[in-house]
């Protein structure tokens, strides 16, 4: 089991606010992050996994686009993970991310023109090899 939490109290000290709201907060930017993420490894060598993702709502900048929401809501995401090993020095790995395909914005920046959307259902199936 591995699991993560950050929180950033992210704010401007000194100059003008420059959250759309008024407030100090940095826009832009989640207040919370939190991460978890298990394995189970079968008697017959089967690894099976699966996880979370989460990141809080962020603040658009006074500066944002006309049209632009004055929050960008946070989001979960949850992926899982299927492993076999083929030998010695060879392993198939399967990824699926965003299981329920969430429709989330994984990121924004300056002015709120461009935006990064969060990655819909995909899977990668990976040859792992070693030498």
């Amino acid at each position: 089991l591995s699991a993560g939490y950050t929180t950033m109290d992210a704010r401007v000290d000194k100059g003008s606010a420059v959250a759309q709201d008024g407030s100090a907060d940095l826009a832009y930017t989640p207040a919370n992050a939190f991460t978890l993420w298990t394995t189970y490894t079968t008697p017959f060598k089967l690894t099976l996994g699966a996880g979370a993702r989460h990141a809080g709502a962020m603040k658009r900048g006074r500066d944002g686009a006309v049209g632009t929401p004055a929050v960008i809501d946070g989001y979960w995401v949850f992926d899982a993970m299927a492993s076999y090993p083929l030998g010695e020095h060879a392993g198939l790995q399967l990824n699926v991310y965003n299981l329920f395909d969430n429709d989330y914005i994984a990121a924004i920046n300056k002015s709120g023109y461009r935006y990064t959307p969060g990655a819909p259902l995909s899977a990668l199936l990976t040859l792992n090899l070693r030498f």
